[in-house]
């Protein structure tokens, strides 16, 4: 059977090569994933006796969701090259059963992932470590984080707070103890490398100076998590911020605010939401803009 199934995806692989009107971007993709198939199809060799029509579209609805996590735009991606290289080696093919998935694959991180991802931000520069801590425990967007200033870390009557947005337009978020100190332990770091003041300057910048990119911030992140083995992005952590936040019971009001939403109908929403499903919570918050 594997000589078979062998000898199909090379003969589709061949009729790739020659089709003059799909793009070789497209060409490399398809190739690729009818590959994936066919390897699917010889681990589970035991239950396939002949390679039929039958059998071949059963297999292929399962490979739809193998190892994806309910990823939309995967499982996408597989159903059309796979139906492809069904349909080119001659067996009719009907449509997939698409399995239902969420509308986003951003999740909140649970107590223990976020635990997890805060340990692993202190074996990096004071830098990378302050901005993990921030974007953590306050649920700021991305891009506020880019806009912040040195003046914007403050502190009022003695406690901790960060200013995001403009004079007339901002909100004043408490800081925790940790972050706070991962804040004025990078501080102190560009403090004693630089001369000349910092108060009027960018909070985070690189190595010239200047202002971290959303793009700098994001591969920041994304970079703790990987030392971690976790998938982390800015918006899940602003996800998982917003959750706790509803889930201790603040009342619609303080939601609202500390999430920088305009309206009390998304903070309402939220609760609401957080009340019945997680998941659907996750849906609605990405709904937001960030």
């Amino acid at each position: 059977m594997s000589s078979e199934l062998n000898s199909m995806l090379s003969d589709y692989v061949l009729k790739l090569e020659d089709d003059e009107l799909m793009a070789p971007s497209t060409k490399r993709v398809y190739a690729s994933l009818a590959r994936q198939f066919v390897n699917f199809i010889e681990e589970r060799s035991d239950s396939l006796n002949t390679v039929t029509e039958g059998s071949l579209v059963h297999l292929a609805q399962k490979f739809l969701t193998s190892d994806l996590n309910g990823k939309a735009s995967l499982i996408n991606s597989r159903a059309s090259a796979t139906k492809h290289f069904l349909k080119t080696v001659g067996f009719s093919c009907r449509t997939f059963v698409r399995p239902e998935t969420g509308r986003t694959t951003c999740k909140p991180l649970s107590d223990e992932e976020l635990s997890i991802f805060l340990t692993a931000a202190h074996q990096f520069r004071p830098r990378d470590r302050a901005i993990a801590s921030l974007l953590a425990t306050t649920g700021i967007r991305l891009s506020e984080c880019a806009a912040l200033d040195v003046e914007n870390v403050n502190r009022i009557e003695n406690t901790p707070h960060v200013t995001i947005g403009e004079v007339f337009a901002s909100r004043e978020i408490e800081l925790t103890p940790e972050t706070d100190r991962a804040l004025q332990d990078y501080l102190q770091s560009r403090i004693s490398q630089q001369r000349e003041s910092i108060s009027e300057q960018p909070l985070f910048t690189d190595k010239n100076g200047e202002r971290l990119s959303l793009r700098a911030l994001t591969a920041c992140i994304k970079k703790i998590g990987w030392s971690a083995r976790m998938s982390v992005t800015p918006s899940i952590l602003r996800l998982t911020r917003l959750m706790h936040i509803a889930r201790r019971g603040d009342d619609i009001v303080t939601l609202a605010y500390l999430g920088g939403y305009d309206s009390l109908e998304s903070a309402k929403r939220i609760l609401k939401a957080c009340e019945t499903d997680s998941w659907s919570f996750a849906e609605l918050i990405v709904c937001h803009r960030w």
